[in-house]
């Protein structure tokens, strides 16, 4: 049976022409000024929509990794893309490989296999489909980004070996943005977003958040970046201990900061044991985790090709699932859905929200696509 999730949209009560240089408030609650120049919208703790708002309407309209076809299954799923003509490329960690499927979800093809050498996959992470629809896979058992054609060929390769990436993107100039961790001389553990050049020869660190290290405690939530990168190459990205995003040009110029109250969300008791069951099984002796008061007000980020912004919280709603913000180019916040606790938003494209599930009830990794319906 087909899910559909229903959420309220804002309706707009006026088009923003500019930001006067007081702060000013909307109808909706909603706050506009500007910080250095850079206009700031801040957007209230719930969504308030007056009468006659839109909806947004979210229905499923395809899933793999049912049936009995192997092609069609995942061992482990661990990112999900689409490109121009809805072809979907998902990464089997476990196969080390990326699988291919079209539009209507029927298996294409392999790309990548297991292994050292050329084309060749160890630890695949991550993956995007760059604006010529090219894939790029992280590959952090080679410490490499492979560049491929769509029908597998390879391009080329680019080794990652002088740095720890998390998550990457690639604009249509082919610079790299990627987040990553490095230790400063100081002994701090040091999360960087660095613009890279596209041979990764140069690089620019466009924000940085330092941490003391503690070699005998464990932070299962530790400060770290959430982006995705605009239509035009540019960047929203945000520290996910902090409710605020900024989205920069290409040139990586500020040009709009997004604020939002954060919905109070404490860590409680029953939170820890789960947590300390289910990632800390096997602690050493003498390590601590060390739990924050709350939960961070951002968990992932998504841009859509519309330049939407989709935020997943660790705010979960009555049936267990979690609730995303939606946000539109403006920066006002828009709407909220859920998904489940196992399902993740990867990919925003031609109106289609694609989707990772870790497990199903079934203990199956899925893919899946919504349609996204404002009405």
């Amino acid at each position: 049976m087909r899910l559909s999730h229903v959420v309220i949209m804002i309706g707009v009560i006026a088009a923003l022409t500019g930001v006067p240089p007081a702060a000013s408030r909307a109808p909706d609650g909603r706050q506009n000024r500007t910080e250095k120049g850079i206009p700031v919208v801040h957007n209230p703790r719930e969504l308030r929509s007056p009468p006659g708002a839109k909806r947004l309407v979210l229905a499923e309209e395809l899933t793999i990794g049912r049936g009995e076809d192997k092609n069609c299954q995942f061992a482990e799923l661990r990112s999900v893309q689409a490109d121009s003509e809805g072809r979907i490329y998902a990464i089997d960690g476990r196969e080390c490989t990326v699988k291919v499927f079209d539009a209507e979800g029927r298996f294409l093809r392999t790309i990548g296999r297991k292994g050292q050498g050329p084309g060749e996959l160890s630890f695949p992470s991550r993956n995007i489909i760059t604006s010529q629809d090219d894939l790029v896979v992280l590959d952090v058992g080679n410490r490499r980004l492979s560049f491929f054609k769509k029908e597998g060929e390879l391009i080329k390769e680019l080794s990652t070996a002088k740095w720890r990436f998390a998550r990457f993107r690639v604009n249509a100039r082919g610079e790299i943005y990627a987040d990553l961790m490095e230790v400063s001389e100081r002994g701090e553990v040091v999360q960087n977003l660095t613009k890279f050049s596209p041979d990764l020869a140069t690089s620019t660190i466009l924000a940085s958040e330092p941490r003391p290290m503690a070699p005998d405690r464990l932070e299962p939530y530790p400060p770290g970046f959430a982006h995705g990168m605009t239509r035009d190459g540019g960047l929203a990205w945000a520290v996910d201990s902090r409710y605020e995003i900024t989205v920069i040009d290409p040139d990586g110029k500020p040009r709009l900061k997004i604020v939002k109250d954060p919905v109070s969300n404490p860590i409680r008791e029953q939170d820890r044991k789960d947590i300390l069951e289910r990632d800390y099984k096997n602690l050493p002796a003498g390590m601590v985790v060390d739990f924050p008061s709350h939960f961070p007000p951002i968990w992932t980020l998504v841009v859509a090709d519309t330049d939407h912004i989709f935020v997943r919280t660790y705010i979960r709603d009555a049936k267990g699932g979690y609730v995303s913000d939606v946000f539109d180019p403006k920066g006002r916040f828009v709407a909220q859905f859920t998904l489940g606790a196992e399902e993740f938003a990867m990919m925003v494209r031609d109106g289609k929200l694609y989707t990772l599930v870790r497990e199903d009830a079934e203990g199956l990794p899925l893919v899946k696509r919504y349609g996204l319906v404002w009405k």
